[in-house]
């Protein structure tokens, strides 16, 4: 898992990711999988060289529900 990085590489949908140790770490990406790029929605055929990376993920920790008044 790569929570900050920087995308070194891309060869079709795969990229080569330098993370926050300075390592390459290699990731498979799923064609439908979606990024967000500048605020738009892109695919991995759209991640070029350079290209910082932020992992971003919620944790549901209770299920909490609202009445609309």
């Amino acid at each position: 898992m790569v929570d900050h990085g920087e995308v070194v590489r891309r060869m079709n949908n795969t990229i080569f990711v330098r993370n926050e140790k300075g390592r390459i770490v290699e990731v498979v990406v799923d064609p439908e999988f979606e990024f967000t790029l500048d605020g738009r929605k892109a695919t991995v055929y759209d991640v070029e060289p350079g290209v910082k990376l932020t992992r971003t993920a919620f944790r549901v920790v209770e299920n909490v529900q609202y009445e609309a008044q």
